[in-house]
């Protein structure tokens, strides 16, 4: 399914918190035998790990909502695909609620935005999506989106009445 990807030694799997990027970069890992690091493992705000891991020679996904906001720092690194997952809003919403992310950690990503002031129905996925088509993807040198939708065919997919037990990240607990 991500054949496409195959050139790149490393990929970033980026976009809303709730789109998609955690299942996304496991497919990518697996079906291509890359390493898998979640933005759990290096910390959310640590971009400086980003640069550090797509200078390694190891072949790795590195799932990143966080780092949305830098991923035009790449430039031009021919060598790395920035893949930025798509969602319709209101299912990111709805997933941010469930969780209680909104409310939590919300304000704290709009502020790495530059966003101090709450604004009546505003929301990151907003923000990060206009970043993104308004200037960060003409900056990046392999850009590619992916639609949440089209990862259903994916043989680790599995429908949202059969994911439980599973944490907010829908992964499922150990």
């Amino acid at each position: 399914m991500f054949s496409f990807l195959a050139g790149f030694d490393k990929i970033l799997v980026t976009g809303p918190q709730r789109s998609g990027t955690t299942i996304c970069a496991k497919m990518i890992a697996g079906d291509l035998g890359y390493g898998h690091i979640d933005e759990v493992v290096f910390g959310a705000y640590d971009f400086n790990f980003v640069f550090k891991t797509i200078t390694g020679k190891d072949k790795v996904v590195l799932q990143c909502p966080c780092h949305c906001v830098d991923i035009h720092k790449l430039g031009d690194r021919s060598d790395v695909a920035v893949v930025v997952m798509l969602r319709d809003r209101a299912s990111i919403v709805a997933s941010q609620d469930r969780i209680g992310w909104t409310v939590a950690y919300e304000p704290a990503e709009l502020a790495r935005y530059g966003i101090n002031k709450a604004t009546p129905g505003l929301r990151i996925s907003d923000v990060k999506y206009a970043n993104w088509y308004g200037w960060q993807k003409a900056k990046v040198c392999n850009p590619f989106e992916l639609e949440y939708s089209t990862l259903r065919d994916h043989p680790l997919w599995l429908d949202k009445e059969k994911r439980v037990g599973f944490e907010s990240k829908q992964t499922k607990v150990s």
